[in-house]
């Protein structure tokens, strides 16, 4: 989520967190650490 403000990163973060508590699957592509703490499961992909 670079390039958004705390505001925004907060808002984005309830909206997946609402969709998670609704059973929807999230697919989320970041490399931000700060960001995980909402997964279920991570995949690092790395060299």
């Amino acid at each position: 989520m670079s390039w958004i403000d705390d505001e925004g990163r907060a808002i984005i973060k309830d909206i997946l967190l609402k969709l998670k508590k609704d059973g929807k699957t999230i697919i989320v592509v970041d490399h931000e650490n700060e960001n995980l703490d909402i997964a279920d499961r991570i995949i690092c992909i790395g060299d």
